[in-house]
């Protein structure tokens, strides 16, 4: 295997452990990850470093990864942590939604509708919580290549074909 499609979309999260585990398998280096953080009134203190170890065992592969706006928590830590490696191109038809954050609150709604919210602070390498919540609505991590979308791809889309997917693999196709 020289060339791998990873899909991440829809992803809305799991444990940000599964997601540096899987990460440190496409890097030879030691890298940052995230800190837990907890509030004590309005400080915020970070509480437990943690790292994407360096397995590297799939460090040489050429690698997509798929990602879109319904990528959440655990998810969008995973795209934010291959983002950052040299033998990634992170692509979708939108950026990730920039949420990676610890859920376990949730708020039960009339019509058996749940929102769920964070329980417990993500933080990046300066002790900001990992999450895009300011008024530009710009996304911290976007993707490398917004994947074209005009008229036949809505078209191939609304036909059931995995447009994207197809995308993906003419994409690593054309870097031969």
């Amino acid at each position: 295997m020289t060339k791998l499609v990873i899909d991440i979309r829809n992803n809305t999260g799991g444990y940000d452990e599964v997601a540096t585990a899987l990460t440190s398998l496409f890097t030879k280096e030691k890298m940052y990850a995230l800190s837990l953080g907890v509030k004590n009134g309005k400080e915020i203190k970070s509480v437990d470093d943690r790292y994407v170890m360096a397995d590297g065992e799939f460090s040489d592969l050429e690698i997509v990864v798929l990602t879109s706006m319904s990528c959440g928590s655990a998810g969008d830590g995973l795209v934010l942590y291959l983002s950052r490696l040299p033998n990634v191109t992170v692509a979708g038809l939108t950026d990730p939604s920039g949420i990676n954050q610890e859920t376990g609150g949730e708020v039960y709604m009339p019509g058996n509708a749940i929102v769920a919210f964070p329980a417990g602070l993500i933080l990046d390498e300066n002790g900001n919580p990992n999450i895009d919540i300011d008024h530009t609505r710009q996304s911290r991590n976007p993707v490398d290549i917004k994947i074209p979308l005009d008229k036949e791809a809505a078209l191939k889309i609304f036909s059931g074909e995995d447009y994207e997917l197809e995308w993906a693999m003419e994409y690593l196709n054309k870097m031969e």
